[in-house]
């Protein structure tokens, strides 16, 4: 029997996306960003909430046009690409970056200020942090109730406490942007905007929603489809706020302090503002939402693999996943940051190309070479930016500098329209009609 959702049990599931999507890059990123922008924070602002918030809404839409199965989705470039990169996103999203990252975070901002910064202090932290959520990844209705009822308004209200203060006091002002805001701000603020890894994390997290949907007992398909798409409108009407609020934190504390990271911006503006109880209730608030992330994100990259790899349980994947996570959040906040951001200018590219596949997929006629091909060309040549940027080859892949958009770190688009228009022209049969059924 199909159920109607109320609003309330629908703001319940928005709430557990946002507080989902809302984890430890998301605090960081949007103050350093507004900081480093300075004056140019709206359109900076822009471009990340491009970046932050519209992509893993299309992805959350794409993936639940596929039942919010992320491996599914992926099938339609080609059945071994789609097991190796929807299992690369969830290790990216999982024990590799993202669930690490999220230890990290709550330590450099709920424990560091207290306590110091001694290997042994973040050890044991990190310890517990894993065992919490360890624990709170076993029952999926105590996710729900955990992120959905509690964790998230929680949170909201702690965040907005923080940026009222700090627009009606503010510590500084701003100043005149930095290099890479002075210009391109726009596109500057898109890239800042990837690094909250959101937009992997709509494809992946899509499913959830449609879990917590269900439970409360809609069952039939285009309802499931529609809460689900409504509880990601939530969600980003939540973030796009609260984003706002953080970035324009940062930029009024331009004048105040040199920095260079979102977590020391944050913690010394509120320690000016608040004092001591303020350093403890972004601990709170930050804690809150690298739970929410990581309670998530762990449970789906658990239960992937447990899929695609049934001899292992369930929950001998969550624990193998967690103990890498612990192991991983020890090398510490710099050092991850430093290691993700190459990678998901790689990864990136592959997820914007592929929503956009979804959404024309009837335009393209469903053909499987548009994607093979354009997948292919947006691969090698993001691959290739990012070893040029970085050095490691030297000279031989300088080529890509020639190319458009090079300067603002898209050089891929261009070589991607023209791949897919190449492809289209090539006479190849469509996808078979079971998957043209899946998004009609």
């Amino acid at each position: 029997m199909n159920v109607k959702l109320t609003n309330k049990q629908l703001s319940i599931v928005g709430f557990m996306l946002f507080g989902i999507f809302f984890g430890a890059g998301n605090f960081i990123f949007p103050p350093l960003l507004g900081y480093q922008a300075g004056i140019n924070v709206v359109p900076a602002l822009i471009g990340f909430l491009l970046g932050a918030v519209g992509l893993p809404l299309l992805g959350v839409i794409a993936s639940t046009l596929f039942g919010g199965e992320a491996l599914k989705l992926m099938d339609r470039v080609h059945p071994i690409f789609g097991v190796i990169f929807t299992s690369v996103l969830y290790l990216a999203i999982g024990p590799l970056f993202a669930v690490p990252r999220t230890a990290t975070v709550a330590f450099s901002m709920a424990a560091e200020p207290f306590l110091g910064n001694n290997w042994y202090i973040l050890a044991i932290f990190t310890l517990i942090y894993f065992g919490i959520t360890f624990y709170l990844c076993l029952t999926p209705t105590r996710l729900v109730s955990a992120i959905g009822k509690f964790m998230t308004p929680a949170l909201m209200i702690i965040v907005a406490a923080i940026v009222v203060k700090a627009m009606l006091t503010p510590v500084g002002t701003a100043t005149d942007p930095t290099a890479g805001f002075y210009y391109n701000a726009i596109f500057e603020g898109l890239i800042n905007g990837f690094q909250t890894m959101d937009a992997i994390g709509g494809l992946i997290t899509a499913g959830i929603v449609i879990s917590a949907v269900k439970q409360f007992g809609a069952t039939d398909k285009k309802d499931v489809a529609v809460y689900t798409i409504k509880a990601g409108l939530i969600a980003a009407v939540g973030l796009s706020i609260i984003y706002g609020g953080l970035a324009l934190v940062g930029s009024t504390s331009g004048t105040f302090m040199e920095a260079t990271d979102g977590a020391v911006i944050l913690t010394t503006v509120v320690q000016e503002l608040f004092g001591p109880v303020g350093l403890v209730l972004l601990g709170i608030a930050t804690i809150m939402a690298c739970l929410s992330t990581a309670i998530a994100l762990a449970g789906a990259s658990a239960s992937y693999f447990h899929q695609l790899m049934p001899s292992l349980s369930y929950q001998k994947w969550l624990l193998i996943f967690c103990l890498f996570g612990f192991g991983i959040s020890n090398l510490g906040l710099a050092t991850l940051l430093a290691v993700t951001a190459p990678v998901l200018q790689i990864l990136y590219p592959l997820v914007i190309v592929l929503i956009v596949y979804i959404f024309i997929d009837r335009l393209i006629c469903h053909k499987r070479m548009v994607y093979i091909l354009g997948m292919t060309v947006t691969l090698i040549i993001s691959t290739s930016a990012e070893l040029n940027a970085s050095g490691f080859i030297g000279a031989s892949l300088s080529f890509v500098e020639s190319l458009p958009m090079y300067d603002v770190g898209f050089p891929w688009v261009a070589p991607w329209l023209i791949a897919t228009l190449v492809a289209y022209f090539i006479p190849t049969k469509s996808i078979d009609s079971v998957e043209k059924g899946n998004v009609a």
